[in-house]
């Protein structure tokens, strides 16, 4: 009886022995879990808090590095069709003066903002039937001289005009990260901006970097400004006086003097005037992804303001 009794205490040692090495796996498992478990959450807090600060830094300069609209006027100007044989005279003289041809929006630093880029905006750009993404105009230097047989400002001889060399320097790109603003200009057929310094520590550049520091965003509504700046200087020699129109619809350039322009033979204009009652909606997006939102207006009656006159928008 002893012995049965001992074989029987022995089975049950052996059992609770094994009890014992499967509930240590199992706890050491369990732990094995949680250490993973826990750094997993460890790397999970981690990734969201240094997400939560990256986002908390683009917000804040989202918020912060922004820029306030002080002031928004559009300057009245003639309806595009030339009737003075001199174009250089053309923009003072003719058309009806009851559309406005370009806007001036005034800028300065919001409060407590960083330094602002405004070759680095983007215009969002809804009238009443156009909407248009406005960027900053390019540089043309290069077409100081636009082909081997006419050079713009020297006025050379127009009888082989070089057509494809005209576009292609016409569509050169201004230098990213240019910010003198006398390389920034209007750009024949493209909705683009030029910037102005009204009041700023350094007018050699388009940087706010002081809450001081005022500029005005110039967009051109029609390319016929630009356009004069080619025909103007041609106009000096007595071969080229009065050229006002650039045609090359019939596959070569045709130089004319007395007609009118038509919109579909020349240089397209990139935004078109607006005209009385006329309503614009101009998001601004800072390079940083801040962005302000102006309203304009155009007044219900502009026959009393002169060409070339100002009104609040």
């Amino acid at each position: 009886m002893k012995l049965f009794n001992n074989h029987d205490n022995e089975n049950t040692t052996r059992s609770r022995a094994q009890v014992g090495i499967g509930t240590l796996i199992v706890f050491i498992a369990m732990v094995l879990v949680a250490a993973i478990a826990a750094g997993v959450l460890i790397n999970t807090a981690g990734f969201l808090q240094t997400q939560a600060e990256d986002t908390g830094t683009e917000s804040t300069a989202q918020v912060a590095d922004n820029l306030n609209v002080i002031t928004q006027v559009g300057q009245v100007g003639f309806d595009g069709v030339f009737t003075d044989e001199t174009a250089a005279n053309a923009p003072e003289n003719s058309g009806d003066a009851d559309k406005i041809e370009e806007l001036r929006i005034g800028v300065q630093p919001a409060a407590g903002s960083n330094d602002v880029n405004l070759a680095q905006l983007t215009m969002q750009y809804v009238s009443d039937n156009e909407f248009a993404n406005i960027v900053a105009g390019h540089n043309i230097n290069d077409l100081e001289t636009i082909s081997n047989n006419i050079s713009i400002f020297d006025n050379g001889t127009i009888d082989e005009w070089d057509q494809t060399d005209f576009e292609n320097r016409e569509n050169d790109t201004r230098a990213g990260g240019d910010t003198d603003p006398d390389n920034i200009v209007a750009v024949p057929g493209e909705a683009s901006y030029v910037v102005e310094p009204v009041k700023a520590s350094d007018d050699t550049d388009v940087i706010m970097t002081e809450n001081t520091d005022r500029y005005e965003v110039v967009i051109p509504l029609d390319d016929t400004q630009t356009a004069f700046n080619y025909t103007s200087a041609l106009g000096s020699d007595d071969d080229n006086d009065g050229i006002k129109q650039i045609d090359f619809s019939t596959g070569s350039p045709v130089f004319n003097r007395t007609a009118a322009i038509p919109d579909d033979e020349t240089i397209q204009p990139g935004l078109d005037l607006l005209k009385e009652g006329n309503n614009v909606e101009l998001k601004i997006t800072t390079e940083v992804g801040a962005q302000t939102v102006a309203f304009l207006q155009v007044p219900d009656s502009l026959s009393a303001d002169a060409d070339k006159d100002t009104v609040n928008l």
